[in-house]
């Protein structure tokens, strides 16, 4: 019976053994393979995504290029630029309403409110704008 048993015990682990090399090698080489697979798509993806997010705002900025140009070229840009101080303000409240008129119809720069501040050094040039409750629909 002692023989009998140890072959019986011999036998199952050596089937267990048989079975168990070849599938546990297979799904190794799957997991690596999938992984391998799922690294190169996710990849792919994140490389598109990137192209894509470039190529908007490679386009927003040449938009917003354009934009600049045009306002750098007002004519109420260029008279508020040479205006003595005196009529500054007036000046000011116009290139205020035309930048306002100019925001209305170009929706990627509606605000709502803003002021801008003026540099001590240079009294008719604007040292920043400051923009309150804006709403970018870009």
């Amino acid at each position: 019976m002692k023989i009998h048993h140890r072959l019986r015990t011999k036998l199952i682990i050596l089937f267990s053994i048989v079975t168990f090399i070849p599938a546990l090698v297979t799904g190794i080489y799957a997991i690596q393979i999938s992984s391998q697979t799922l690294r190169t798509q996710a990849l792919t993806t994140q490389t598109m995504q990137a192209k894509t997010l470039a190529n908007n705002i490679s386009s927003f900025l040449t938009s917003v290029k354009g934009d600049l140009m045009f306002l750098s070229q007002s004519p109420v840009m260029k008279d508020y630029l040479s205006t003595n101080s005196s009529e500054a303000e007036l000046k000011r409240q116009a290139l205020e309403q035309e930048f306002l008129a100019f925001s209305r119809n170009r929706r990627k720069y509606l605000v709502t409110n803003f002021k801008v501040f003026w540099s001590p050094r240079f009294s008719n040039i604007p040292k920043y704008l400051k923009i309150h409750d804006s709403v970018l629909n870009c």
